[in-house]
């Protein structure tokens, strides 16, 4: 009887594994080139990368055969990272070709791409990948001099991975570009970009990685900070989420607050998300702001933001803190290794609720001031009364008044100490001779 069972497990297991490799995909090499078999036209196959990268002299043919099966294929793709590492210098890329991925020539030694007449897709011009219409640009080659590159008039798309890895360190997108691929500019060199407004497509992880990157400008009307688009930037020093912006993506900002080179950062108002690991590894703040809409904060989001001193959060109902099953409010995982200590600042109405929410984190949670702060002392020479209401902040002192945003900016000063200003709903700072207070404006 045992043998029948252990005889009846081999035949299942070995059934399995006939249906794994049958439901693998084919591939095979021919003149030193791999092949994989396209699985929605099987008279195709796509070139793949080899362990070893192709040697200098490689060729990719119009056509290949199996010498195995004896079947003969049209090659109509290069797949991800196929030429990785390889020491081909210039490439030429056969009519036949109708699919590249993105990731192509990532990594390569690649400094020209050569496009044959004949193909119907892609076109080449000073050994640069583009469309057949010139409306997009595909590949800016890895290892081509970047030089005073400007896209063609025509372009109106940046492709996936388009310049990751580039040695670029300075660009102008055009205002006449739609589309911004995943990945475009990962890795490269840059100080500082502007998104113009038209650009109504962003892919994710546009600018990953570009740990020069100081000053990064966004378009108003942005309604996603999409998903690692500026991770790992370990230089921003220089940004201000638009206020369109109704959600921050999956590690948008992942390890980039880390040195301190920006301590302050402030999430707009109509955002209601902030996803899983959104700021994770952001040491270097020391001050966060979560607009009035904040909703959900995910997993890890504010992780490892070791450096905080305090946190005002705006909205009147305390945002939900996800958990790994995706129901439970955990303010532990959302803010994990800020100091339990972080001062919470939060609206004077919502204070009991947020004790009763999020006190298992954090020890200190205060009413945020919203006017008639300390009484003026009589005879000090840093004397100040501050009032708010309808949007208007009215500051009186003895010594001249500067007002700071939340973010650090001076949105208002007056040298003789009155100060009378309408400003946009938030939190303020109002500083006179040595005297500070915050203030928020409904």
């Amino acid at each position: 009887m045992k043998k029948s069972l252990l005889a009846l497990c081999a035949v299942a297991c070995m059934a399995s594994a006939y249906a794994q490799e049958a439901n693998s995909p084919v591939t095979f090499t021919t003149d030193g080139v791999r092949f994989q078999v396209n699985e929605a036209d099987q008279t195709t196959v796509t070139v793949m990368p080899v362990s070893s990268s192709y040697p200098a002299d490689v060729v990719i043919p119009e056509h290949v055969t199996d010498a195995s099966t004896g079947i003969s294929y049209t090659v109509t793709g290069i797949g991800e990272e196929a030429f990785y590492l390889a020491k081909c210098t210039t490439l030429a890329i056969p009519a036949t070709i109708t699919d590249i991925d993105g990731k192509a020539f990532w990594g390569s030694y690649i400094s020209a791409l050569e496009v044959a007449e004949g193909n119907t897709v892609f076109a080449s011009a000073n050994g640069i990948l583009y469309s057949k219409d010139m409306h997009k640009i595909c590949c800016f080659p890895p290892e081509k001099s970047f030089g005073s590159y400007v896209l063609p008039e025509s372009v109106t798309e940046i492709g996936a991975y388009a310049f990751c890895g580039v040695w670029l360190t300075a660009f102008e997108i055009p205002a006449r570009i739609t589309t911004i691929g995943e990945g475009a500019f990962m890795g490269t060199k840059l100080r500082s970009i502007e998104v113009p407004a038209t650009v109504t497509s962003l892919g994710d992880a546009v600018f990953q990685n570009c740990q020069k990157l100081a000053k990064v400008v966004l378009p108003d009307g942005l309604k996603k900070v999409p998903e690692h688009f500026l991770a790992t930037c370990w230089e921003l020093k220089d940004f201000t989420i638009p206020e369109s912006v109704e959600e921050i993506g999956l590690y948008a900002f992942s390890q980039t607050f880390t040195y301190g080179y920006q301590t302050d950062i402030v999430i707009p108002d109509k955002v209601t998300t902030i996803c899983a690991g959104a700021f994770q590894g952001g040491r270097g703040l020391k001050s966060l702001t979560l607009g009035k809409s904040v909703a959900s904060i995910d997993l890890y989001a504010f992780a490892q933001c070791s450096g905080l001193k305090e946190i005002t959060s705006l909205n009147t109902t305390v945002p939900t803190c996800l958990s790994f099953d995706g129901n439970d409010d955990e303010v532990v995982y959302a803010f994990y290794e800020v100091p339990d200590d972080c001062v919470l600042y939060v609206p004077a109405e919502s204070l009991n609720a947020y004790k009763s929410s999020w006190g298992v984190k954090f020890s200190d949670i205060r009413p945020i001031s919203t006017g008639g702060v300390e009484a003026a002392s009589t005879g000090a020479d840093n004397s100040m009364v501050v009032n708010t209401g309808n949007g208007e902040l009215t500051v009186s002192s003895l010594n001249p008044v500067e007002v700071f945003n939340s973010a650090g900016v001076k949105v208002a000063f007056s040298s003789t100490g009155y100060l009378n200003v309408q400003l946009a709903a938030g939190v303020y700072v109002v500083r006179s001779s040595s005297r500070n207070v915050k203030v928020l404006l409904h």
